[in-house]
């Protein structure tokens, strides 16, 4: 029975994990109970397998853009440490990425999470500022990215751009959020958007 119980417990996982080279994250990282928790509350409708089981032959989705879909199911309050760590693993994922949109698209999952938790961890404010630099630091490759994989649309909106202006604006600084608003607009970024707040930023001033 105690070697029943070791086999299980030493064997490596399977699934996304194993697919996406998460076995040191997922065993060392991890503890027993944020394990259970991603097995509980994460459930993508195209599988029927846990997290850690089964096999994958082949996924369109990068290491990258998978674990930021998974930070994405761990937004409540009582999962924001199983969230970080989870975005903690994506930032090491980061310069092995070649795409610029699974970049972006990280930073935003990571904007939210650390915005939304503001109120109760007293770095959270400062870490989804920096999130912010970092996605708009990359926003012209964005931009050249987003137009050549979607040529017949218009760029949406930048969460990078906004939510920066939306915290410069309630720190009442006003001149560096109407600046970073007119970046936004100057680039393209969800123009009608850009165009109220400026106009609002401009009555403040």
């Amino acid at each position: 029975m105690a070697f029943s119980f070791f086999s299980n417990f030493s064997k490596k996982a399977g699934g996304e994990i194993a697919y996406y080279k998460l076995n040191d994250w997922w065993k060392n990282t991890l503890t027993s109970e944020e394990r259970n928790i991603i097995r509980s509350t994460y459930k993508p409708l195209n599988s029927n397998c846990k997290i850690d089981e089964g096999v994958i032959q082949s996924s369109s989705q990068s290491k990258l853009s998978y674990l930021s879909s998974l930070t994405g199911w761990f937004k409540k309050k009582e999962h924001y440490e199983l969230a970080v760590k989870i975005i903690n693993e994506g930032e090491k994922s980061i310069p092995q990425s070649d795409n610029i949109l699974d970049v972006h698209f990280f930073f935003q999952s990571a904007i939210n999470i650390f915005y939304s938790r503001r109120n109760d961890d007293n770095n959270a404010l400062d870490i989804s500022i920096e999130y912010c630099k970092k996605q708009i630091d990359i926003s012209k490759k964005v931009k050249k990215a987003f137009l050549k994989e979607y040529p017949n649309s218009p760029l949406p909106t930048h969460i990078g751009y906004k939510q920066l202006a939306i915290i410069y604006e309630k720190q009442k600084k006003f001149d560096e959020a109407l600046k970073i608003t007119k970046k936004a607009l100057a680039e393209g970024w969800n123009i009608e958007d850009c165009n109220n707040r400026i106009e609002k930023l401009n009555k403040k001033i």
